[in-house]
């Protein structure tokens, strides 16, 4: 039968003692509390208890006795004794088994337990234990079908269930009193989007350092980083990882609490001899108060709370504002004075039972530009009154199991490790089932974020609310920034299933959300980490197109350019193209009309309610003028020429259609300036050919007295309109095209970059039939090229623009 001796029989020693007997085992159990490991074995033949206090002088010399007559060690004593403990069964070339953390005292003790074949597993209860081989099954799997983890958070939280979290601080004991205070001193050390970062002790609890989390079906739960993150990154094997933050949770409140009771002494481990005073002469103390008389007002005062606010409520609930009872004799620092209060305040009552409340995010990335969101979760309580709680089963179960697998020679890889390889991993997971603890891995629905537009007078959007109803039917969650200027109400999009969030949520958002929008980002040169649809303008040589491509592949987000979702024949599937020719053709004949009579088209320029309202303007302005324009539309085949032929058609006009044919060999073209009033320019090149229109041209007499040009790609080296350099703008739609000594006007110019902004409504409802179809496939790459070739014309652009 094979033997174990299992140094101490705390909390967490009832459900390892009984799984190993049940499993012919045979089990010494060495303690400090032999009556208390007398009754865990009572009954059992194949178990036997000792007395053992580690703490005294020769203690070690017992361990040694004890550890020659049996197979595997397991130490469930306090940290300090592990490494010992560890030497006494390596010397003896027994296994050694231990839930706790590895010292690096004990990973030294690696190459001498390979030499000497013995297994010596480590971080095998629940955290850490549990979380290393969830995580790793998850991580493991992703690298096996060729994906990064781009982003992990690791949480995990031994908690009240919620129906038994009925104490304002939200916490009962599940271990030492003492360790849950201490664990608000530990500094954090975390990677987040490729930064270090380092978080001191005290300021684990500040607003600015814990975070929320919603936990179905827990509910609302904040969370603060636990120590060492970085290291796990060499440990989960995930060099390609960009944030990784470990982390504890707690029921809100608790980090509040937490942060005063630090910053103001309560946990301070300076000696002073508070022994035998009252909490309310203890807690004056610490404060620097004068008295204890009105002590309450003076503590809210002093700590910048509300008297009869929640921080206050919890001093006063767990006693440190009590006259009555009295600090321990022999407390000499402010934390071992909170630590009694906190043992006898935060005591489960019978019948009350704890919860494991764990979870990992995952963010996800595929070679072919695929994101996901993936969470490993477990929901665990305990099976209080009749059974154990559920922190002692989940440090105990995966350590038992790890033994017997060891005395049974499934786990047979000699040295220190911890269980992060899938032989052992799986191994207990699968078990674990069976004891009815099991994570649920899911990958998450897409995640859409809809951003308010912070370009000036930009009101449309990429999605209506009714379309919004679509993708939110399809299965994709969908949130969408507040908007004070949006053409359709922040109301209709939550009518449509859409959650509300503020404006600019959408810079800390997971690495597999997707950001939508239409114009340009707020300026910065800070690192981009999601993927952004939206019309970048940086695929052309425009100014700044190196540096904001820059932003996204340090940030390793990547951009799904509007302008060049393109069919497989190589056609946009989506454009506001029409209602910029529109606008274009309507400006351009406003402005004409307006030279007519002496006046200027002036800014600031305001939407159009409706199309019906903007033709009838322009016909009015053309009555006005007495004459009729000749209109030329050059691209009038294309959407945006289509929309130029429209209104000009519709405001009463005949204009001249120019395109591919009469265009394809370049300029000069004389009929451009000799026989237009207005010319509507709707051609974007791509290659170098002679300019349609010069400077020279217009030098010389000519007719030509506006130029609308719709494609105003002015820093283009390919403009086949260079007669300006710079766009105008809604607040000044008109600008002066002066000869080249700057003597004279020779024509207007208007090369507003964003004119579909004039009828947002109306535009914004075409191009969103235009694009749903098509947005609800982005999470589908592969059966929607569409995204995919978007993705593959990001990557080439970023070969081609950044240095890399």
């Amino acid at each position: 039968m094979p033997s174990v001796l299992l140094l101490g029989s705390g909390l967490c020693a009832p459900p390892l003692v009984t799984y190993l007997l049940d499993h012919g085992v045979a089990l010494v159990i060495a303690t400090r509390t032999k009556e208390r490991a007398e009754k865990l074995i009572a009954g059992r033949d194949n178990a036997t208890a000792v007395e053992l206090d580690v703490s005294k002088e020769g203690a070690m010399d017992k361990v040694d006795e004890l550890a020659q007559g049996v197979d595997l060690v397991v130490s469930l004593l306090p940290y300090i004794y592990h490494v010992q403990t560890a030497k006494v069964a390596l010397k003896h070339k027994k296994h050694f088994c231990t839930a706790s953390y590895i010292a690096p005292e004990m990973e030294e003790l690696d190459a001498q337990a390979k030499e000497a074949g013995v297994v010596m597993i480590n971080e095998c209860g629940v955290d850490p234990g549990l979380d290393h081989m969830s995580a790793q099954r998850v991580i493991d799997d992703v690298h096996s079908k060729g994906g990064k983890v781009l982003e992990f958070f690791s949480i995990c939280g031994g908690l009240p269930a919620p129906a038994s979290n009925n104490n304002p601080l939200g916490y009962k004991l599940s271990w030492s009193p003492r360790g849950v205070l201490l664990a608000g001193r530990n500094n954090a050390v975390f990677l987040e989007h490729g930064e270090k970062k380092a978080v001191a002790g005290v300021d684990l609890y500040a607003t600015s350092h814990y975070r929320k989390d919603r936990v179905e079906p827990v509910g609302d739960l904040e969370w603060y980083a636990n120590r060492d993150s970085i290291k796990y990154i060499d440990i989960y094997r995930i060099p390609e990882v960009r944030t990784i933050i470990r982390g504890t949770y707690r029921y809100p409140g608790w980090c509040d609490a937490m942060r005063k009771f630090a910053l103001f002494g309560f946990t301070s481990m300076d000696e002073v001899a508070y022994g035998g005073r009252t909490y309310a002469e203890f807690t004056a103390q610490v404060l620097g108060l004068p008295s204890t008389d009105g002590l309450r007002e003076q503590v809210a005062a002093k700590l910048e709370v509300p008297a009869d606010g929640d921080v206050l409520h919890r001093l006063a609930w767990v006693g440190a504002l009590s006259t009555e009872e009295r600090v321990p004799e022999g407390v000499s620092c402010a934390l071992d004075a909170m630590s009694h209060l906190f043992e006898e305040k935060m005591q489960y009552a019978p019948g009350e039972k704890d919860m494991i409340c764990m979870k990992h995010t995952f963010e996800v990335e595929y070679t072919d530009g695929r994101r996901e969101q993936i969470t490993s979760k477990l929901i665990d309580y305990g099976h209080q009154p009749e059974g154990n709680t559920s922190m002692s089963r989940t440090v105990a179960l995966p350590l038992a199991i790890a033994v017997r697998a060891v005395l049974e020679g499934r786990i047979a890889k000699p040295g220190v490790q911890r269980p992060v390889t899938p032989e052992v991993y799986n191994l207990i997971l699968d078990e674990m089932e069976k004891h009815d603890v099991k994570f649920t891995e899911e990958v998450q629905p897409q995640h859409v974020i809809i951003r308010h537009e912070v370009k000036p007078m930009e009101e449309r959007t990429p999605l209506s609310p009714v379309d919004v109803a679509k993708v939110v039917k399809a299965g994709i969650r969908v949130s969408v920034e507040r908007s004070p200027t949006r053409c359709f109400p922040d109301a209709e999009y939550e009518a449509a299933g859409a959650t509300l969030v503020p404006a600019g949520s959408w810079v800390d958002a997971p690495a597999s959300t997707i950001i939508l929008g239409l114009k340009e980002l707020p300026e910065g040169d800070a690192p981009i980490y999601q993927r952004h649809v939206y019309f970048a303008h940086c695929y052309k040589g425009q100014d700044g197109a190196a540096a904001l491509l820059s932003r996204f592949h340090r940030g390793r987000g990547s951009i799904l350019d509007i302008e060049f979702l393109v069919s497989e024949q190589g056609r946009r599937v989506a454009a506001f193209g029409f209602p910029a020719g529109v606008m274009g053709a309507a400006l351009g004949l406003l402005q004409w009309a307006k030279q007519k009579v002496g006046g200027n088209l002036d800014g600031p320029l305001k939407p159009w309610p409706s199309y019906e309202s903007l033709v009838a303007e322009v016909k009015a302005a053309i009555a006005a003028a007495g004459a009729t324009p000749r209109v030329y539309v050059l691209g009038a085949l294309g959407r945006a020429g289509k929309g130029a032929v429209q209104l000009s058609v519709d405001a009463g006009l005949d204009p001249v259609k120019w395109d591919l044919e009469e265009t394809k060999g370049g300029g000069p073209f004389p009929e451009l300036v000799n026989e237009a009033d207005v010319l509507v320019n709707c051609i974007y090149l791509s290659t170098k050919i002679p300019p349609f229109v010069t400077l020279d041209m217009l030098e010389k007499d000519h007719r030509l007295a506006v130029v609308s040009d719709v494609s105003c790609d002015t820093t283009n080296p390919n403009n086949p309109l260079p007669i300006y350099s710079s766009n105008s703008t809604m607040v000044k739609p008109i600008d002066a095209v002066m000869s080249a000594d700057g003597s004279k006007k020779v024509c207007d110019v208007m090369s507003i970059d964003h004119l579909p902004s004039l009828l947002p409504h109306s535009s914004s409802v075409s191009f969103s039939a235009d694009f749903v179809p098509h947005f609800l496939n982005i999470a589908d790459p592969d059966h929607c090229q569409v995204w995919s070739r978007a993705f593959k014309l990001y990557q080439d652009m970023v070969i081609d623009h950044v240095k890399l």
